[in-house]
């Protein structure tokens, strides 16, 4: 009979210790599955807010500043290559251009004005503004040589849903005309050399007749 009671003191004692194991199982289990629910909020919260600025940065105006050499003329270029329109834009160049515009020999009246060109209300996306602000041979006729002419430029605007967008940058006017040189210097090289052979050519013609 003694026995019988300790059997099922045992059993009794065994099958609460196992509703409280499982208790104990399945608060942990509930607490992991907490914790891992609010990480993949967490992670899905930046997913898509990571979505949503690679979205914006996307369809952002985005206005640059630039020169490039077309022909014999060096050009002042105002662009947005973005995919909405710029409003309020607002161009600051330092130091001015004023000493590279096209003007008359003692360089007392200037020929060019580009400031006008630097407050713009609105671009479009895809649209341009070029402006020639002096010949290529006539820069380097008036170019100081120990003078680097690095200018830096500021843009501000904004897009179409007020939001502010701030850039800085450098236009290197030395390497556009370096790489105008180089360009001009290869063309004549190669135009040269095909003169050369021509001449080559009708020589060797003439010794056979």
């Amino acid at each position: 009979m003694g026995k019988l009671k300790s059997i099922d003191f045992f059993l009794s004692f065994l099958k609460g210790s196992i509703m409280e194991l499982s208790n104990l199982l399945t608060a942990i289990g509930t607490i992991v599955l907490a914790i891992v629910t609010i990480i993949y909020v967490i992670l899905t919260y930046y997913i898509l807010k990571s979505s949503s600025k690679a979205t914006r940065e996307q369809l952002r105006p985005f206005v640059i500043v630039d020169m490039l050499a077309i022909n014999d003329e060096i050009c002042l270029r105002i662009r947005n290559t973005g995919k909405k329109a710029a409003l309020d834009v607002h161009i600051n160049i330092s130091p001015s251009f004023d000493d590279i515009l096209l003007a008359t020999d003692d360089k007392s009246k200037k020929w060019i004005d580009y400031k006008p060109l630097l407050n713009q209300s609105y671009i479009s996306p895809g649209y341009e503004i070029i402006l020639m602000i002096n010949f290529g041979f006539r820069f380097l006729e008036q170019k100081e040589e120990d003078k680097r002419y690095l200018y830096h430029v500021n843009t501000n605007y904004k897009d179409t849903d007020n939001v502010p967008y701030i850039e800085s940058y450098i236009i290197d006017l030395d390497a556009l005309i370096y790489a105008k040189r180089i360009i001009v210097y290869n063309e004549v090289h190669y135009l040269d050399e095909i003169s050369k052979h021509l001449k080559e050519i009708k020589k060797n013609n003439n010794s056979k007749i």
